[in-house]
């Protein structure tokens, strides 16, 4: 599996190298229940909520023979999500398995982005992503 980072239409791409051992997307409908006198609660169904998923894995700030890039250092990896941050514009996720057939691509904004240091110097993080959806206008 490869996960990929990218900014406005490929302007900057990073692939993570070291994998994180689960991904899970969260989604949920956005239903709403009601109380009535005659029939107890009733549940009406909404529409889809966005879709949501969180990274946390570590970026090495040296050179690991299984690691799956070597293009940038944990430190340049915080500085540019933090850019991101600061630019506030979508960014896109794209997930692909081993025979690169896509399982994810989204546009997601970040929703968060804790990190720190491991004991070896490695940069640890944790990325929280909302789908963002395009609107165009009618």
């Amino acid at each position: 599996m490869d996960i990929f980072l990218s900014i406005n239409n490929r302007e900057q791409v990073i692939q993570l190298p070291i994998i994180p051992e689960e991904i899970e997307v969260q989604f949920a409908n956005e239903n709403e229940t009601f109380k009535t006198i005659q029939f107890g609660d009733l549940n009406l169904i909404g529409n889809k909520g966005l879709k949501s998923l969180n990274i946390q894995t570590f970026f090495p700030n040296k050179e690991y023979p299984f690691a799956k890039s070597k293009e940038m250092t944990g430190d340049d990896f915080k500085e540019s999500v933090l850019m991101w941050i600061d630019r506030k514009v979508p960014i896109r996720v794209v997930i692909v398995n081993k025979d690169n057939k896509e399982l994810i691509n989204m546009a997601v904004s970040i929703e968060g982005f804790d990190h720190g240091y491991d004991r070896v110097g490695d940069l640890t993080y944790s990325l929280s992503l909302k789908e963002f959806p395009f609107v165009g206008v009618v």
